[in-house]
């Protein structure tokens, strides 16, 4: 059962985040540029459009570097359980916000809300790379079996991520239905991590 929670906990960390990146299209539509007529399919790229990717690449690379490296020099004066359990939570949190405003126009205030978007991104980012750290160095301590769970478990994420995108393209659904889809799923899943914690924190119990 710990081995099973280890891999469960292990999809926890890449799933949510690939969602994001899934979700090109939805974000390309968001940052459309609103003045021109709907489905005009060449129209250029806006500058919000243009530079997306780069940031959500940006917000996602250097929180990830940055918080391990901390992890690696202070992670072992801090308790494991809170940087696991608060990530988790925060995590869930952020993606339900993202799940409403899939539901919400946007158009009058893009800017704002493409940096609300990124600011969000960011957060779950610092969040699930303190999560990474504190569950990486216990599973580091535990049989190889356990790390070896925990990569398979971040393999699956991407299957899985990419299995339901290919599942939501061949419904055919619109833009904001597949991303609320996205992150409703990724809600789910860490919300049930999250529940699963009476499990997964069995693996702490020799700590």
């Amino acid at each position: 059962m710990v081995l099973l929670a280890t891999g469960w906990l292990g999809v926890s960390m890449l799933l949510p985040m690939n969602f994001y990146f899934n979700a090109d299209s939805y974000w390309k539509y968001k940052f459309r540029n609103t003045s021109l007529p709907a489905g005009q399919e060449d129209a250029p790229l806006t500058d919000l459009q243009l530079f997306w990717g780069n940031h959500i690449s940006l917000v996602s690379m250097a929180p990830n570097f940055l918080f391990l490296l901390l992890n690696v020099v202070w992670g072992h004066r801090l308790a494991v359980r809170p940087r696991v359990l608060l990530p988790l939570a925060l995590n869930t949190l952020l993606f339900l916000a993202s799940s409403l405003l899939t539901q919400l126009d946007t158009d009058s205030w893009q800017t704002g809300f493409y940096g609300l978007t990124l600011s969000a991104a960011l957060l779950f980012n610092i969040s699930d790379s303190v999560y990474q750290g504190a569950f990486s160095s216990v599973v580091g301590r535990l049989p190889s079996q356990y790390m070896g769970a925990m990569m398979a478990g971040q393999a699956v994420g991407g299957v899985l991520s990419s299995g339901t995108s290919v599942l939501l393209l061949a419904t055919g659904s619109d833009q904001a239905t597949t991303a609320l889809l996205y992150f409703l799923v990724a809600s789910g899943y860490l919300l049930l991590s999250l529940l699963l914690k009476k499990v997964s924190l069995h693996v702490f119990q020799f700590f």
